[in-house]
């Protein structure tokens, strides 16, 4: 079972926004690069907060965050690669986190504005979607099964620091 607060902290920084709805895979990777301050709402009325340090990391972006400890949780860290496999037409994000956690998700959108992401690994049957709301500033929205017919869902707004 995942722990609640590096999946939240994964969906805030799992899926970032295209400044240029036209930008190349490589011109979104470098629009990219810099801070991002994120804070995450979520089904049971929590907030978390984190910060991340995006980077190149050769053609694909190098995701950074340390996070402190928040509603209960320890603090940890997570790092992340999102790139573009160009063979299948889809980006990919693949984390792993302090607590010993790992995933991938991918998207075959075509732009990040309106994106719909899944989860690849594990195949929990959880979805995501980005709404770019300028260059500096970008929500995602998930959700994932928990059971009994319920979702677990959050609202992540980051902004461009």
């Amino acid at each position: 079972m995942r722990v609640l607060l590096p999946a939240i902290v994964s969906c805030a920084i799992a899926v970032v926004p295209c400044p240029s709805r036209a930008a190349t895979p490589a011109q979104t990777i470098h629009q990219l690069v810099g801070s991002w301050n994120c804070v995450t709402t979520d089904t049971n009325h929590k907030a978390w907060r984190v910060v991340a340090k995006y980077s190149k990391f050769g053609s694909w972006l190098q995701m950074r965050a340390a996070y402190p400890a928040q509603n209960g949780q320890r603090p940890g860290s997570i790092v992340k690669f999102f790139g573009f496999d160009s063979d299948q037409g889809r980006w990919i994000v693949t984390s792993v986190d302090t607590s010993g956690e790992f995933y991938v998700i991918d998207s075959k959108s075509k732009t990040f504005d309106g994106s719909r992401w899944e989860d690849a690994y594990p195949a929990d049957v959880g979805t995501a979607a980005v709404k770019v709301q300028s260059s500096n500033e970008y929500t995602f929205d998930a959700q994932v099964p928990i059971g009994g017919g319920h979702d677990y869902q959050s609202h992540t707004i980051c902004k461009r620091m």
